[in-house]
């Protein structure tokens, strides 16, 4: 699969290389603040690597989202909010932590790229992605209470990330922080400064991940789901279905395949 896939808004970009999958936020003139059609068309995007209606969708090992006008994310549009009624606002709303769920529940590796500012939903985004990379000049924020708003659908994945009294502690004071605290708290994967290292080290990142079996790679991400949802009670059963899955994937093409190429002490040809 490869070349540009049809979007359904001019507000995302989509284009898809040798198993990545790259998703644009394309409202520059907004700093990408989340609209409706914007929200809605993300939702469509995570909908077909979920239940994928053509063959070339199951073909993608990867997907990077970044921002186009180096800015990832501003948050919510507000203007789009100050005229929206009560019931549009819950359900605008309601349907941004369907889509925050939805990336959080990507069956691949996902990878967000944070350039300029992430506030709000911005650091939601960056709260849902396995792996982010930073712009060192980036700067970050729960701005919500100065807005005199509650950071709602956010809340949750923020507090997922890094502990919820970190995340109080970030939404109750609104203060803007830097990638290098974003690093510290877990947010960030790892720091880049400037176009080329960012290339870099994103190029370096797909490379590695890649080089993994594609639905080994799957089930992982959907084993440590699991993990973060699994109580004490549970877990007995969680490493029940666990032990299945792996012998299950060892004896699949893919699995037969990695033991023998290690074994041969040779790169495994998916």
């Amino acid at each position: 699969m490869s070349g540009a896939l049809s979007s359904p808004s001019p507000h995302l970009k989509l284009s898809a290389h040798e198993g990545v999958l790259t998703i644009w936020l394309n409202r520059p003139e907004k700093k990408n603040a989340m609209n409706a059609e914007l929200v809605g068309a993300l939702q469509a995007v995570m909908g077909q690597l979920q239940s994928p209606r053509a063959p070339d969708w199951s073909e993608l090992k990867v997907c990077v989202l970044r921002g186009e006008g180096g800015t990832l994310c501003a948050g919510g549009d507000i203007e789009e909010m100050k005229g929206a009624s009560r019931e549009e606002l819950q359900r605008l709303n309601r349907d941004f932590g369907e889509l925050l769920l939805a990336l959080w529940s990507c069956p691949i590796p996902l990878i967000s790229v944070a350039e300029g500012v992430a506030m709000g939903g911005g650091l939601g985004l960056v709260s849902v992605s396995d792996y982010c990379l930073g712009d060192r000049e980036a700067s970050f924020a729960l701005p919500e209470v100065r807005l005199g708003l509650t950071p709602a659908q956010i809340a949750p994945f923020v507090s997922r990330r890094i502990g919820a009294h970190r995340a109080a502690q970030l939404a109750l004071s609104a203060e803007r922080f830097s990638a290098e605290r974003a690093h510290e708290l877990g947010l960030l994967y790892e720091l880049f400064e400037g176009e080329t290292e960012r290339d870099e080290r994103l190029a370096r990142l797909i490379k590695s991940l890649l080089s993994a079996s594609p639905q080994a790679t799957r089930l992982t991400k959907r084993l440590f789901r699991a993990c973060a949802e699994t109580g004490e009670a549970e877990l007995p059963q969680l490493l029940d279905r666990a032990s299945e899955e792996l012998a299950r994937q060892a004896r699949s093409a893919e699995g037969r395949e990695g033991l023998t190429a290690f074994l041969e002490r040779r790169s495994a040809r998916w």
